[in-house]
């Protein structure tokens, strides 16, 4: 996870939302994407908007559909049957994927108590009941 602070943390953030398993990953990545995209419809941005910290919103909504496709070719697939991302760009989520997985293995999950996520159960947080 080197490079910029937001990015790593936008790219944390996606690996841990992928975890959620099937259909919960799945609508929770749609619904941040498409909060990115409709943050990417608003007026053109001025020149100092892209000195922020942040990517722009159109980045953040690729780098996350990448992560998703990257780890689940066929639950994400429509994302590029629809071209919601770019077919040159998914070539190489895969490998994007691997290296955020590679980095979350060495830098992060070495200090998550197993044993408390042993005993924590998983409920969706989607279900409405």
């Amino acid at each position: 996870l080197l490079g910029r602070e937001e990015d790593a943390a936008d790219q944390v953030a996606a690996y841990v939302l992928l975890h959620l398993g099937g259909m919960d990953a799945r609508r929770t990545v749609a619904g941040v994407a498409f909060m990115y995209a409709q943050e990417a419809k608003q007026p053109s941005p001025e020149m100092k908007d892209f000195a922020d910290e942040h990517g722009t919103p159109a980045q953040r909504m690729y780098n996350l559909l990448c992560m998703a496709y990257g780890k689940d070719p066929v639950l994400f697939a429509d994302v590029v049957a629809k071209d919601y991302l770019p077919a040159e760009r998914a070539e190489g989520c895969a490998d994007e994927y691997r290296l955020v997985d590679f980095a979350y293995s060495k830098l992060i999950k070495p200090y998550i108590d197993t044993q408390v996520r042993k005993k924590r159960k998983y409920k969706s947080l989607l279900n409405k009941d």
